[in-house]
């Protein structure tokens, strides 16, 4: 008997009786009900195994969907995040262009009135 994540099996092995007259034969039936026995339990681990690889592989795509989505949630509040203070960004340009241009009107100014009041 084995004991496995709170559940139990039991394994049954038939045996001759070394003993008996007929030993060889009373082996050869036992060995025979003992490799059906087998043969069933394979079976049964097989398709327990079957089973779980099929939930593994379930939950490795919910899994892979989740972190997708999440990947583009995260994707989405970057470029948010990125294109939010845009407006802010060209009003800097614009004060920029104002700066150079009021920067160099005053000796653009300063020429033009020495050359008109020479």
């Amino acid at each position: 008997m084995s004991v496995s994540g709170g559940r139990a099996r039991v394994d049954i092995w038939y045996n001759a009786d070394p003993n008996a007259e007929c030993a060889l034969e009373a082996r050869l039936d036992a060995a025979e009900k003992n490799i059906i026995r087998l043969r069933e339990r394979l079976h049964e681990v097989d398709l327990e195994m079957e089973q779980k690889t099929q939930q593994q592989a379930e939950a490795l795509k919910e899994e892979k969907q989740e972190r997708a989505n999440e990947d583009k949630n995260i994707r989405n509040s970057l470029e948010t995040a990125q294109t939010r203070p845009l407006h802010i960004s060209a009003m800097g340009v614009a004060w920029l262009v104002a700066g150079v241009v009021m920067s160099t009107v005053p000796s653009e100014l300063a020429c033009l009135a020495h050359f008109l009041f020479r």
